[in-house]
């Protein structure tokens, strides 16, 4: 019931994308934009310890897993683990981030990603699955060139 509220209470603008995950059992730091973005946080309901997201970090439409029950109905189990995006991140539009990923500070994800393994800091990672592409600063020394 206290979610449902809160979905309404977002739809009409009433609560911030932020301040919705955050009443739900986001952990996320200063100057945190998340634009219509699915963040789950566990299969058992609000756990605080599940997805934390660093200072200066922007989400735009993209989804956060912390569990999978994928191979449930052969081993009745599902797999949890906790989500971790560092500081001054970027995660772009449609990307999915699976349970137990751990996003370094300074990284950009390309729209589109499924990101199933670490990132390691100052990191551009794209793809399905996501691979690095090339450091945050080789990415930005080519945004520079282009102007």
């Amino acid at each position: 019931m206290r979610d449902r509220i809160l979905h309404i209470l977002r739809n009409l603008g009433i609560l911030s994308e932020v301040t919705f995950h955050t009443l739900r059992g986001l952990q996320c730091g200063k100057n945190v934009h998340i634009y219509r973005s699915l963040i789950d946080l566990g299969p058992e309901g609000r756990r605080r310890d599940m997805v934390e997201i660093g200072d200066n970090t922007t989400i735009s439409f993209a989804t956060i897993l912390t569990h999978d029950a994928s191979a449930r109905i052969f081993t009745g189990k599902v797999v949890t683990g906790p989500v971790k995006i560092g500081m001054n991140c970027f995660i772009g539009y449609g990307s999915i981030i699976l349970p137990g990923v751990t996003i370094g500070d300074n990284c950009i994800v390309g729209a589109g990603s499924v990101v199933s393994n670490d990132v390691p800091p100052g990191t551009v990672a794209v793809g399905v699955p996501a691979r690095r592409l090339c450091t945050l600063e080789e990415f930005l020394k080519k945004i520079e060139n282009r102007k």
